[in-house]
């Protein structure tokens, strides 16, 4: 059955989507495939690390807190491809909800301290 892509992909973004297959064909270990859902953390937390260190953790995110500040395109070939390939949820909480909370409302501090943390799975 041939996968269902919500968007319809122009040139760029099919060179995107195929390197993101390709990373995840190379380094999603094996006992990660298929899940569904978050993994026990630990068995998720290198792979976290690994998503981290290739710019992936928080494409939304903008480039000023280390984000990628990826297009809406590229946010959904990357959750389209991550949920075929296995666990497609990296940590809502954080990335989604806390990390841009501290970014609006938070102190200089709090930014430089908390959103690092957040990216790299410190805290």
């Amino acid at each position: 059955m041939e996968p269902i892509n919500f968007i319809a992909d122009d040139k760029k973004n099919i060179i995107f989507r195929e390197e993101v297959r390709s990373w995840l064909r190379e380094n999603l270990p094996d006992n990660l495939r298929g899940w569904a859902t978050r993994p026990p953390p630990g068995l998720f937390q290198s792979w976290y690390k690994k998503v981290y260190q290739r710019g992936w953790i928080a494409p939304h995110w903008p480039k000023e807190y280390s984000g990628t500040d990826a297009s809406v395109d590229q946010q959904l070939i990357l959750q389209e491809e991550f949920g075929r390939a296995g666990p497609q949820v990296l940590s809502r909480q954080a990335l989604n909800h806390i990390g841009p909370i501290i970014m609006k409302f938070g102190t200089q501090k709090q930014k430089e301290f908390h959103l690092p943390n957040i990216l790299s799975g410190e805290i």
